[in-house]
């Protein structure tokens, strides 16, 4: 009993540790890495958790299956109080609920978005359409859409950034490090912030691939902000009546984003990202091996029932 409480002790303390976690990632690593780190300790997190109070529902079920079997003598040293029990089922069974119930409504968004990708004119990734936005929409494989009442009161120097920042979102599968987040932050409440994190990361990250591709840090920071100035003149809200799930040009931490550019860019820091990834996978696993241990024990009460 004592060893299920520690696990889940040490997966609720790691949960609550990822938003820092994600925050000093952001602050110390490329955008590419920190998005990577960020959701790898976010679902490592939220998955360790959910097995960690999984083994304590196994354990309390474990016991209560023996004691309905016929085993009528004293609780053992291991065995799980019926309060600690009850709630860790409850726990387990409301957050595996709410992680499936946002994977379920992610999923659909993305068949939405697919479809509407589809019914865009033209067979190729980009679509031009009569629109105050530019944005990439997820699917199998995803189209960028380019609105030419923004687009074309660009100079080109500028269109060229927009369609890289755009491309990169395609290419690189960002909406999967999104919904990756999302879900974990259903399963896990304590993982809300990172969320957020995640989201600047990703929008960082094809920043940086636009900056790349135009061969210059400063003209892309440039380029961001009259877009976004641009954005505003229109009159257009961030995503309003666009399918989601939406990753647009210049929707969100556009200041912050702009400096980032105008900044130098963060040094690759691998064993850094390495080493606190690994300790979060390591902590999942721990809970794993745990959840494994307690799993003999709902086995009780049938061979109780077999040799009666």
């Amino acid at each position: 009993m004592t060893t299920l409480l520690l696990v889940v002790a040490l997966m609720v303390g790691l949960s609550a540790a990822v938003p820092a976690v994600a925050r000093w990632a952001s602050a110390v690593l490329p955008p590419a890495r920190a998005v990577a780190l960020s959701v790898s300790a976010a679902v490592a997190a939220a998955t360790g958790t959910g097995l960690a109070l999984s083994a304590v529902a196994a354990g309390y079920l474990g016991t209560a299956a023996g004691h309905w079997a016929g085993r009528r003598g004293p609780a053992g040293p291991g065995a799980v109080p019926v309060g600690i029990g009850l709630a860790a089922v409850l726990l387990t069974a409301g957050l595996l609920a709410a992680g499936c119930t946002r994977a379920a409504v992610l999923g659909r968004s993305v068949v939405r978005a697919h479809r509407a990708g589809r019914a865009l004119p033209g067979d190729g990734p980009v679509a031009f359409v009569d629109d105050a936005d530019v944005y990439t929409l997820a699917g199998l494989p995803g189209r960028v859409v380019i609105g030419t009442r923004l687009y074309d009161r660009l100079p080109p120097g500028d269109r060229s950034v927009v369609a890289a920042h755009e491309h990169s979102h395609l290419r690189r599968r960002h909406h999967l490090y999104l919904h990756a987040v999302d879900v974990a932050a259903a399963a896990n409440p304590l993982l809300r912030p990172v969320r957020e994190t995640v989201r600047l990361g990703v929008e960082r990250w094809a920043d940086e691939d636009a900056a790349a591709a135009v061969g210059d840090r400063r003209a892309a920071a440039l380029a961001l902000a009259r877009v976004a100035l641009e954005r505003q003149r229109l009159h257009r809200s961030p995503g309003a009546g666009g399918p989601a799930p939406v990753l647009a040009v210049a929707t969100r931490h556009v200041t912050a984003r702009v400096q980032a550019l105008l900044d130098p860019p963060l040094p690759a820091r691998s064993s850094w990202a390495v080493t606190v990834t690994a300790v979060f996978v390591a902590a999942a696993v721990v809970a794993a091996a745990t959840l494994a241990s307690t799993d003999d024990l709902l086995h009780v009460a049938p061979l109780h029932l077999h040799h009666r």
